[in-house]
Formats: C-alpha cells, structure tokens, sequence
C-alpha cells in the first residue's frame, strides 16, 4: 500500500442535544456507526470495528466571557 493511500472511511449518524443558557453552551452527541464505506476486509456485520468504534459519543461544551 502507498504512503497517501485511502484505507478506510467509515459512516456514523446519530442526534445531537444542545443547551444554552446566556454565555453556556451544552452539546451531547450519540454516533453508532451505520456502515464501513470503504475497506479490505468486510465483516457480516458491514461495520469496521478494527480501528473505530460501534458507537461513538460526544460532549461539547463552551463559555463565552
């Protein structure tokens, strides 16, 4: 494999919660992973799981002074 080469992408979707109260910003995201797009060795599954997670969450957070 070539050093700029693509290996893999995968695709994940999931609903994003937000607050905000004056200078406070909140964000909660929850990501499972909908597919593997491009990589050598698929599963049954269709997910890539060497190297990624099946569910991936997030939190955000930021204060403006």
């Amino acid at each position: 494999m070539e050093e700029n080469e693509w290996e893999a992408s995968v695709l994940f979707a999931g609903p994003g919660f937000s607050y905000v109260k004056g200078p406070i910003w909140i964000n909660f995201t929850v990501m499972p992973q909908i597919t593997g797009l491009k990589y050598s060795d698929p599963n049954d599954s269709g997910l890539l799981l060497d190297g990624y997670e099946k569910l991936q969450t997030r939190l955000i957070f930021s204060y403006g002074f």
